[in-house]
């Protein structure tokens, strides 16, 4: 009998009879990536919204855009409610200059500013360390808003490694990390002394915001 329904179960699942709940939806997939510093974008975002996040940033006050300089880059953005539920808001992440992975000892002016059409609903100085690569994505965060997945690497001695920062904005321009998914990927294939290794993460997130994460041994000459 139990093999008879098992069989029913497969066929049934196998012409569509029967569904079964949808998985978590992949974030980001660092197992794909061939060549960390290569797959880096310099400013993934339209010349409009380039055009209107500069014009909410020329509004803001001189402590929060001068650090910043003259062209700031724009590193990334994602959508969603960052500052009151229910918003229709895109967080971009502004930074003075291009971090660097191999220099561990430069601080970098950095910003998220968060728009909702093209009025600035938030402003948000990232605290002075070597500075986020790009906003990778968003998950569910509390009282029905955003938290935002900020991505860092560095590199010292043959070995590349990156993490992400679950960061929430908070009142009163506050940020804080609430989460850190480190070594998401690592590269360590000209790594001098130690095992010469390559390993990445791909990470899935529900729609409360649980993030699965599996991990995948990679070869060297990926």
């Amino acid at each position: 009998m139990r093999q008879a329904f098992r069989f029913f179960l497969g066929v049934a699942l196998l012409l569509g009879f029967i569904s079964l709940p949808a998985a978590a939806a992949t974030v980001i997939d660092y197992a794909k990536v061939r060549n960390y510093e290569k797959a880096m974008p310099a400013s993934p975002v339209s010349k409009t919204a380039e055009s209107e996040v500069m014009a909410a940033l020329a509004q803001q006050p001189a402590s929060v855009r001068d650090p910043l300089g003259r062209k700031p880059l724009i590193l990334g953005s994602s959508t969603g409610a960052f500052t009151a539920a229910g918003a229709r808001e895109t967080a971009y992440l502004l930074s003075a200059g291009k971090p660097s992975a191999t220099d561990l000892n430069t601080t970098i002016p950095q910003l998220v500013l968060v728009l909702e059409g093209q009025r600035a609903t938030g402003a948000y100085v990232l605290p002075a360390t070597g500075g986020y690569q790009a906003i990778v994505g968003a998950v569910a965060g509390a009282d029905g808003k955003r938290d935002l997945l900020l991505e860092g690497s560095f590199m010292n001695m043959g070995q590349m490694v990156v993490s992400l920062d679950v960061l929430r904005l908070g009142p009163d321009a506050s940020t804080s990390v609430q989460r850190t998914l480190k070594e998401v990927y690592y590269d360590g294939c000209g790594n001098p002394r130690g095992a010469r290794e390559k390993r990445a993460a791909t990470i899935r997130i529900a729609d409360d915001g649980q993030m699965a994460v599996s991990w995948h041994e990679l070869k060297c000459s990926n």
